[in-house]
């Protein structure tokens, strides 16, 4: 089966998000690894299923979306302006010429292996586990604890990250004795899995969440700033939504000049079920109904109400340091009011 871009993908796969989700041959290798299979069993949620029972993604179709998304990225980068300059980062970094084809190989594995290493009841599990370290072994720090049982692991303070670093290397080492691989991808993908991220500034291979500030609609500070901004405005918090050629590049670029990082600011149009309408009819299907799924049902109904009074408008800070929120507070409102004033 041929896919489209730079590999050849021999396996596709159903999804309820993508359609399709195609798969290389090392792809569907590491995917029927006993190791990778167990993700099957830890639910997404941790234990939001027993509250709501339809909400049963696990970690398993979630890490083949990542892989798809992160492929998708990886593709439009090598069809970018700085494609060249980034191959040059990467490779001084990884100290070997890396082709086309062998970073996308790369991004859609580590997408495919990110969560490889949750445990049980996924986050609630390390909350849990944390607890116990402490009263087992209340002279040592969880760190050092994930440190002595993962010693190739650099700075993981979260034990699925650090036991994701040796699972991956266990899989990759099977499938090499095996099947083979390449020393490229392999070499690369355990260096991102064991150390976090890629040394070099100018490389995006990151999983220190402390080098991004995501601040969006479902994060508490986000909501904050939002409302603080429109009692600033002296108007109501959806009419900010109003305003997405105010809040673009020239919003991008003040924030990111008076936090002192680089700010990425973008939107996420929205209008649910409203170019299909579900028309319903009688049971057998023959006399359609009046009304239809959206005004009969107080759920569906309700999701653009939902949708207008949330924020539009997302943003992402990159830093190399962690960054005191107070700050970012008053430089966001700051720059927001420049641009709405």
């Amino acid at each position: 089966m041929r896919g489209g871009g730079h590999l050849n993908y021999s396996v596709r796969v159903r999804d309820l998000v993508h359609g399709f989700v195609y798969l290389t041959e090392l792809e569907n290798k590491i995917i029927d690894h006993p190791l990778f299979q167990r993700l099957r069993h830890i639910r997404q949620n941790d234990v939001a299923s027993y509250v709501y029972p339809s909400l049963n993604t696990t970690r398993f179709e979630h890490s083949l979306g990542v892989a798809h998304v992160v492929g998708r990225m990886a593709e439009n980068l090598l069809k970018g302006a700085v494609w060249n300059q980034y191959k040059e980062a990467i490779e001084n970094d990884v100290g070997a010429e890396i082709k086309e084809e062998d970073f996308l190989q790369v991004c859609r594995v580590y997408g495919l292996l990110h969560d490889v290493g949750h445990f049980p009841l996924s986050h609630l599990f390390e909350i849990a586990f944390k607890d116990y370290a402490a009263a087992v072994y209340p002279q040592k720090a969880l760190s050092e604890l994930i440190k002595e049982w993962f010693p190739e692991a650099e700075g993981f303070t979260k034990l699925h990250e650090a036991a994701g670093a040796a699972i991956t290397k266990k899989i990759l080492n099977d499938i090499q004795k095996q099947d083979g691989i390449s020393n490229i991808v392999k070499d690369t993908v355990e260096k991102l899995m064991s150390s976090k991220n890629i040394a070099s500034k100018d490389v995006c291979f990151k999983r220190e969440k402390s080098n991004t500030m995501l601040l969006w609609k479902n994060r508490v500070d986000y909501q904050e700033y939002h409302q603080d901004l429109s009692r600033k405005l002296n108007s109501r918090a959806d009419t900010l939504n109003l305003y997405p050629q105010k809040f673009g590049r020239a919003f991008e670029k003040s924030l990111s000049k008076k936090i002192g990082h680089k700010s990425v600011v973008f939107w996420l149009p929205f209008q649910p079920l409203e170019r299909e309408k579900i028309r319903l009819t009688d049971e057998i299907g023959k006399n359609e109904m009046k009304d239809d799924a959206v005004e009969t049902s107080p759920i569906l109904s309700s999701l653009q109400r939902i949708w207008d009074a949330e924020p539009h408008y997302y943003i992402i800070v990159f830093t190399s340091s962690l960054l005191d929120k107070n700050t970012v507070k008053e430089s966001w409102l700051s720059a927001a009011k420049e641009c709405l004033d």
